[in-house]
Order: C-alpha cells, then structure tokens, then sequence
C-alpha cells in the first residue's frame, strides 16, 4: 500500500507533536518509506534489528558527533576532545 499524502502528514504532525525537529521528521519518514516491504502497510509495519543496523561511516560519525556540540549540555560538549588519563 502506497502511503497517502494524509498518511505522510499525520505522520509528521505525531513526530513533530513529540517534540522531534522538522529535519529528523523528514529524514525519519524518508528512511520509513524507503525500507517498508512493497505489500506492507507502513501504519503497522515494525522495522527489524536488521532493518535498524547500518554501516558506521566517517560521515555517521561526524554528523553524531555535530549533534552533540549542538545538544549536549555546556559542561559536557568538550567531552569528546578529552584526552585519555592512565
């Protein structure tokens, strides 16, 4: 089943309501959408533990790692650049 203009946007009018930014809405639907099985439902489709993994790139990392500059608090965001004390 073809996901419906009205599906998409309750979709992220619920994600939006939980307090998730436009841009992740986006990219949450699009990733939805690309890895549900032609006849299931995207309403009720559960991704699997296969279905979540993905590859671990240079790219995955760096955007992570802006996330925390943006998001973590200010006490913590110098976190990653800390050296390792023996």
């Amino acid at each position: 089943m073809a996901p419906t203009r009205q599906w998409l946007e309750k979709q992220a009018q619920a994600l939006l309501a939980i307090g998730i930014d436009a841009p992740d809405v986006q990219r949450t639907i699009q990733w939805l959408l690309q890895r549900v099985p032609p006849n299931a439902d995207p309403s009720t489709w559960v991704p699997t533990e296969f279905d979540l993994m993905e590859p671990i790139t240079p790219n995955t990392i760096q955007d992570a790692r802006a996330d925390w500059y943006m998001r973590a608090p200010a006490k913590y965001k110098r976190l990653l650049d800390a050296p390792e004390v023996p």
